[in-house]
């Protein structure tokens, strides 16, 4: 079983993202599906939510001290 990163909204429009356990980006899909959330894109691997999160992150820094 591998681990997705999946980009999902819930029903009151808030969107996050979020690891799921399953064997194929379908399962995956099926699964947040079932639980009623949204889903915008599913990637394989855990890798890429640190990295999204450490580019989100220097790009905030970056505009603050931009902004100074």
């Amino acid at each position: 079983m591998g681990e997705f990163v999946c980009r999902v909204a819930d029903s009151e429009g808030r969107v996050f993202s979020h690891v799921e356990a399953a064997s194929s980006p379908d399962e995956a899909r099926q699964k947040l599906a079932d639980r009623g959330l949204y889903i915008y894109s599913v990637d394989r691997g855990a890798a890429g939510l640190s990295a999204s999160f450490d580019g989100e992150a220097t790009a905030r820094s970056a505009a603050r001290n931009f902004s100074s």
